[in-house]
């Protein structure tokens, strides 16, 4: 089918092979150069599963954190999917050469060409050209192209079926310059934040809707169709998985966000960056000769880079000890302040509520039920906090 098409577009009676004629001085039909283009095309098909095998490997919070530091679609294609998923760009380009190698012929040189016992569709298309039949082998091929769009649309229908679709209604106003997300687990505090980032999008479908403003800027608005992409909408996401980049050091992990930036700039901006999370003597580490915490304190200065107006934490210092943490909050909080920096913090612990006297907003399955002073909203919370350590 694929090569009946091909002759068809790139003989003379079309403007696409008149054109290419017209190029190269000869047609690509019947050409050594044609045969490469149609054995191209037809060997795609083949480095399709290695690719998406690569591709799926990929954990995906690195792509929402290339997202969220601003890089569109090209740029992480280039600088994590190729480079990370280089082996199967590789296994692809090589099973395609050797199938291209020995395909033509096959099926003739193995099966003959025996009407009703060995004769195929491609067979009987290729039959069909070379007694000049076009009619019919318009029509052969139209069932080869329907049957191959059938079957495509069947299998990617199918893999699309496991999804499902949800909505979570919070409706939230911040207006403080550090607040407290508190609930158990599952009560939406990722959800919330995932929603501030852009990541998720929301849908006008879903029960409510969501709508985010920051500095009177609409970042969504799902009603209104309105939604910027991560990395347009100046905010920064910080999770307990830090998806640092693992072909890059340090510096250049803390640098993508600030690419634009000239180099000095740029190498100032990360040593800054770096010192404020004291991370200063990392700079040259690789991400797997990191500890947990250090990784952590990378993930935070790699987002504060590029300077983002909002900056959402979701229980980033689970891998850090409680002293450790404690500094680092300490020296972050008056940080955010000077750069006038909205901070929204999501944790299961009380103690960050009180220890960085925020603002808490307390959610419970998927609804917020209280918004206010920490000693007001986490009063419960903190009686039961004050039991347990007198038991």
């Amino acid at each position: 089918m694929l090569g009946f098409f091909l002759l068809v577009l790139l003989g003379p009676r079309t403007a696409v092979g008149r054109g290419i004629t017209f190029l190269l001085g000869h047609p690509l039909a019947f050409s050594f150069s044609g045969l490469v283009v149609g054995s191209v095309l037809y060997s795609l098909p083949f480095a399709v599963q290695p690719i998406v095998a690569g591709f799926s490997a990929i954990d995906p919070p690195l792509l929402d954190a290339a997202r969220l530091l601003g890089a569109g679609p090209a740029r992480q294609v280039v600088t994590l999917l190729m480079p990370l998923a280089r082996r199967s760009l590789i296994a692809a380009a090589v099973l395609s050469f050797f199938h291209t190698v020995g395909e033509f012929g096959v099926v003739l040189m193995l099966g003959g060409d025996i009407p009703g016992a060995t004769r195929t569709l491609s067979i009987l298309l290729y039959n069909q050209v070379e007694n000049f039949d076009y009619a019919a082998a318009s029509r052969t091929a139209g069932v080869l192209l329907v049957l191959s769009v059938a079957a495509l649309a069947a299998i990617y229908a199918a893999g699309q079926a496991t999804g499902s679709a949800h909505g979570t209604q919070i409706e939230t106003r911040f207006g403080s310059d550090w607040t407290v997300i508190f609930g158990p687990s599952g009560s939406g505090k990722s959800t919330l934040l995932r929603l501030l980032a852009g990541l998720d999008r929301g849908t006008a479908a879903a029960p409510g809707h969501a709508r985010v403003v920051v500095n009177g800027r609409s970042l969504t608005d799902t009603a209104a169709r309105l939604w910027l992409r991560p990395g347009h909408r100046a905010t920064a996401l910080v999770t307990q998985q830090p998806a640092l980049f693992p072909h890059l050091n340090v510096a250049e992990n803390v640098a993508y966000g600030v690419s634009h930036l000239e180099r000095n700039s740029r190498f100032a901006r990360v040593n800054e960056m770096l010192d404020l999370v004291g991370g200063g003597h990392l700079v040259n580490r690789r991400p797997q000769d990191l500890s947990g915490g250090e990784a952590q304190r990378v993930a935070l200065a790699r987002v504060l880079a590029p300077g983002p107006h909002l900056l959402l934490l979701d229980e980033p210092f689970s891998a850090l000890d409680g002293a450790t943490s404690d500094a680092l909050l300490d020296r972050l909080r008056p940080w955010v302040r000077e750069k006038r920096m909205q901070t929204v913090l999501a944790t299961h612990d009380a103690a960050d509520a009180f220890a960085t006297d925020a603002d808490v907003a307390l959610l419970r399955e998927g609804r917020l039920v209280a918004l206010g002073p920490a000693a007001q909203v986490l009063s419960q919370e903190r009686d039961r906090l004050v039991r347990r350590l007198a038991e």
